[in-house]
């Protein structure tokens, strides 16, 4: 509340207020906890072996001619998503580190 006072005070808003939310991620992928990073290693190595008997190359992450951070994760979503998909365990989200530098979008069903 005391940064939405401050704000009012800056004249940034008119009526402060805080909102709060409890929002249930459900059973959740949790990219921060190396549990779940152990399970995308062994995804990566199983999606690598099948690209290379598909004779394709692996996705790539890249960058971008603004940046050298490589923000297009191509590779990162292809294994997330083969991990939701292929999994015997049935995730209703995918929580990570907040960046406003990449994104991803990954489809659970």
């Amino acid at each position: 509340m005391l940064f939405a006072e401050e704000q009012q005070k800056r004249g940034r808003i008119k009526s402060p207020a805080v909102l709060g939310a409890f929002i249930d991620l459900g059973h959740c992928l949790d990219l921060i906890d190396s549990y779940y990073l152990e399970d995308l290693k062994e995804t990566y190595h199983k999606l690598k072996s099948a690209f290379e008997l598909l004779g394709k190359p692996l996705p790539v992450n890249k960058a971008t001619n603004m940046t050298d951070d490589l923000i297009i994760r191509r590779l990162d979503c292809a294994v997330i998503q083969a991990h939701v998909t292929d999994s015997s365990i049935k995730y209703d989200s995918v929580k990570r580190k907040i960046t406003f530098k990449s994104a991803c979008a990954v489809s659970i069903a």
